[in-house]
This record gives structure tokens, sequence and C-alpha cells, in this order.
């Protein structure tokens, strides 16, 4: 995935870093949307985000009427 040519040499060196910091104990998880087009796909994104962050929110909620 590192070398992934769409990558400019900033987000190579952004994406090292990431990876460093991660402890072996972590996952990296590649998360992709896909759309007809550069729009639509970021568009998808967004939208996948927010229903990950409820997702998350839900999950965290949970764990606290344990």
């Amino acid at each position: 995935m590192a070398r992934i040519n769409y990558m400019t040499d900033a987000h190579r060196k952004d994406f090292a870093h990431l990876r460093a910091m991660l402890s072996e104990n972590q996952h990296i998880l590649y998360y992709v949307t896909e759309g007809a087009t550069p729009d639509s796909a970021l568009e998808a994104n967004e939208q996948s985000l927010a229903a990950l962050a409820d997702l998350k929110k839900r999950r965290y909620q949970s764990r606290g009427r344990h």
C-alpha cells in the first residue's frame, strides 16, 4: 500500500510517520470508498465516515451501560 502511485512524496512521508507511531499491538485498517468521479468518491467517503462515527458513538455508549 505504501507504493500506491497516487501518493505524493508528502503522503508517503506522512504514511511512514503514521506507521512508525503505531505499536506492534495495533492494526492498520485501509478504508476505501469508490465513486464514478473523484467528487462522488469524496461524497461517499463523507457519508461513510458519518456512519462510522455513529457506530463508534454507540459502541462507547453500550460499554458505559455494562
